[in-house]
């Protein structure tokens, strides 16, 4: 049933009430677990069995807790118990204003440390999150890097990271074993994306803007999706834990589309090329929730093995952090590529 929903786009949410139907979603590869904590036989309802079965489940499965939930201290209980999301039915369409039921439940997720070791797991997770050692920007199991081409400003002339403009008439054939080439754009007519990606034989366009989802499905290529990261207040952590809630929705949305994301930091001059650095630990929790995503933001052959090593990200994404007066260094490319090697202790 699994495969068969997979095979028509659909994900399913596959219960379970005790450790051998644990073990049985396991075995299929149920991707969202929802754990009932009502007994169906006895219907004796029990908070703790989210508990006694969360640290059974595959370490990158979303885990949802059912039943005899009631309110925000069930919520925290249950949030601290392992548990990602909350199936709430009763507890809301019996209230007259279910709206305000709803907003007095809500929990900011704090993950835990000994949650995000439960993610990992003594196998590490991360194997499949981490950038491919012969490539700073593509996919691991691919093995082939893809350089960027720009195209940024809303009247369709190419924006270089310099700021010079040219024409997009540009040679860019290359054999069928080169690199893969990305389009960076933003908020540009999607007839006009398709038709400079299908006139340079772009693999990947790369969406800077503000594009919705209807957008994402009439572009002909493959999709990075870039998720711009706002910043948190120094020290709170509150607003860090909403910063990695907000962010975690957009990545849902994007993997859920089949396409692949990049974060990168939130700038209020233009939608990406700043070359400047976010908070990592938000990115740092994000990879350790399970997701996939490329690291973008100021990463130089300096820093991209530290950011590798403290984030484990899926890959990495370099611009201006390989330039010498907005020109691309040849040196500083190789050596940032060995560095994101040296990064990725697999």
């Amino acid at each position: 049933m699994l495969d068969t929903a997979r095979d028509v786009g659909l994900q399913c949410l596959v219960e379970v009430h005790d450790e051998a139907e644990m073990a049985t979603a396991a075995e299929a590869g149920a991707a969202v677990i929802g754990i009932n904590n009502r007994d169906l036989r006895t219907f004796k309802t029990d908070l703790a069995v989210t508990g006694a079965l969360a640290s059974k489940a595959p370490a990158d499965a979303v885990l949802v807790s059912e039943s005899g939930i009631r309110d925000r201290a069930d919520m925290e209980r249950l949030r601290d118990l392992g548990a990602h999301a909350a199936l709430v039915g009763e507890a809301i369409v019996t209230q007259p204003d279910p709206g305000a039921k709803i907003a007095s439940c809500w929990v900011c997720r704090r993950p835990r440390k000994e949650q995000a070791r439960r993610k990992r797991g003594s196998h590490d997770t991360r194997e499949d999150l981490r950038p491919s050692r012969r490539g700073a920007h593509g996919r691991r199991r691919g093995g082939r890097r893809g350089p960027g081409w720009l195209e940024l400003p809303a009247d369709g002339a190419p924006l270089h990271p310099a700021g010079g403009r040219r024409r997009a008439g540009v040679d860019l054939s290359r054999a069928e074993a080169g690199p893969r080439l990305v389009g960076l754009f933003a908020d540009q007519p999607v007839e006009h994306v398709n038709a400079v990606a299908a006139q340079v034989g772009l693999d990947f366009v790369q969406l800077c803007g503000s594009e919705p989802p209807e957008y994402w499905a009439q572009v002909e290529p493959a999709i990075l999706k870039v998720v711009h990261v706002p910043p948190a207040a120094s020290g709170d952590t509150d607003d860090q834990y909403a910063v990695v809630e907000t962010v975690e929705v957009r990545l849902q949305a994007i993997s859920n589309a089949g396409h692949i994301a990049l974060l990168d930091r939130q700038s209020s001059v233009q939608p990406g090329g700043m070359g400047e650095m976010f908070d990592w630990s938000v990115a740092k929790e994000l990879a350790a929730l399970g997701y996939r995503f490329i690291l973008a933001g100021g990463l130089t052959p300096e820093n991209v093995a530290g950011a590798i090593e403290a984030v484990g990200p899926f890959g990495v994404d370099v611009s201006s952090g390989v330039e010498t007066d907005g020109v691309k260094d040849i040196e500083k490319i190789r050596r940032f590529v060995a560095a994101a090697g040296q990064g990725a202790p697999l």
